[in-house]
């Protein structure tokens, strides 16, 4: 078990089965985290980030269920309100969908953040 004030900085999640309530038990458990990736977050998971790992650095979302406003919306927000996020890697899909929103090209300017995807993985 690890505890809540775990130095875990790492956290791949990537393509495995979650539990109910296993966000917010990471996010309590491991507030160091400068690095996870995760299938898919709902706008509600997204929104707790900011305020659970102030030093997250770099995200990897690898599923994205839905690509509609609300989404573009929630990853503004981890924009704004991550400090340190540097690097946020997106499937391919949802990256085409950000190219085109100009507070989204904003935001990233600003905070020198990149936006990227792995053409072929996703």
């Amino acid at each position: 078990m690890v505890h809540s004030s775990s130095s875990l900085e790492r956290l791949d999640l990537s393509n495995r089965p979650a539990a109910p309530g296993w966000f917010d038990l990471i996010l309590d458990r491991c507030p160091n985290l400068r690095y996870f990736s995760v299938d898919n977050l709902n706008g509600e998971q997204m929104r707790k980030l900011p305020l659970k790992t102030p030093n997250l650095q770099y995200l990897k979302l690898c599923y994205m269920t839905s690509y509609s406003d609300p989404i573009i919306d929630d990853l503004a927000y981890l924009m704004e309100n991550l400090p340190n996020l540097r690097q946020l890697l997106v499937d391919g899909k949802l990256y085409r969908l950000l190219l085109g929103q100009k507070r989204i090209n904003l935001l990233c300017r600003r905070k020198r953040l990149s936006v990227i995807t792995q053409p072929g993985v996703f």
